[in-house]
């Protein structure tokens, strides 16, 4: 699996394409897990993409329950 960014203005294409080929765990921020296949996907049909280092992303933290 790799991990990627997709930018805003292409977002809700490049879900659409990974959710109809695949499952996709999706993060804060429009970044995705995605297979190889799906890359393969979003590169023909023109949609960029950042691969992402997950371990240099801060996701928040959950709160405690009151």
């Amino acid at each position: 699996m790799e991990y990627i960014q997709i930018p805003d203005e292409y977002n809700a294409r490049a879900l659409w394409l990974l959710f109809t080929h695949s499952p996709t765990k999706c993060f804060p921020s429009n970044i995705y897990s995605v297979s190889a296949q799906q890359l393969t996907i979003l590169r023909s049909e023109g949609i960029p993409f950042t691969k992402i280092d997950l371990t240099k992303i801060e996701f928040p933290k959950p709160e405690a329950a009151h």
